[in-house]
């Protein structure tokens, strides 16, 4: 099998548009109710990890589970029928990552993509906040893969996050 040659992901499997592909992990990422199972959520976008030398698959579980509720907030989330919406205002490839990932000669087709939007948080009582969000997404896409694969999620945008690494 070619590298990312398992679009097994039904979220987000079989994209070869690293912006689309970036949407729809946030997407998947930044929008749920009540009823979610987080758990079957991050085994779906796993199921879509970069391969080695793109990605490192107990990297990506631990950038999920540090974005994934739990504990008391999900407890929280559940007993209040909190409802999370998300608009997506800017999906773009990272001028700064791009910049550091030709620096060091990566591939062609793996991507830095900054994600900007606003959460619409809504408990069953109707009240709702919104909330301005940032996400980081690295991606590994054609031609270094044969569908477009996940490498990291990191909860800001990439130069915010990685800038001083």
């Amino acid at each position: 099998m070619l590298p990312g040659g398992r679009p097994d992901s039904e979220l987000i499997g079989g994209q070869t548009d690293h912006l689309k592909f970036a949407r729809l992990v946030a997407q998947a990422l930044l929008a749920y109710d009540p009823s979610t199972d987080f758990q079957a959520l991050n085994q779906d976008l796993l199921h879509a990890a970069a391969p080695a030398p793109y990605g490192d698959e107990a990297r990506l579980a631990e950038d999920l589970a540090a974005l994934t509720p739990s504990g008391p907030a999900l407890e929280s989330m559940r007993r209040n029928g909190t409802t999370v919406t998300v608009e997506l205002t800017g999906v773009r490839v990272s001028s700064w990552a791009a910049n550091r990932l030709a620096g060091i000669g990566v591939s062609p087709g793996v991507y830095g993509v900054d994600v900007t939007g606003r959460q619409t948080v809504t408990t069953k009582d109707g009240s709702s906040t919104v909330v301005p969000v940032q996400l980081g997404i690295t991606v590994a896409c054609p031609p270094a893969t044969t569908f477009c694969a996940l490498d990291g999620v990191l909860p800001a945008h990439l130069q915010d996050a990685l800038g001083s690494k």
